[in-house]
């Protein structure tokens, strides 16, 4: 898993362009995805929404 914010949203869109599982069957943009550890002690997500946000505040200095 990259480190990176650019790389790290590089990464999600490389993986996951779509959702797998919408629930109304309609394919679409995936929400991001769900990271574990190995033993389950840390979990996160990496959403979309939230590295693009990141990436243009950076980009636009707000």
């Amino acid at each position: 898993m990259p480190t990176e914010l650019e790389k790290t949203h590089r990464f999600l869109a490389e993986r996951l362009p779509a959702t797998t599982v919408a629930l109304d069957g309609t394919p679409g943009r995936a929400e991001g995805i769900v990271l574990r550890s190995e033993d389950g002690s840390a979990i996160a997500k990496a959403r979309f929404q939230d590295y693009e946000r990141t990436l243009m505040r950076r980009r636009t200095g707000r």
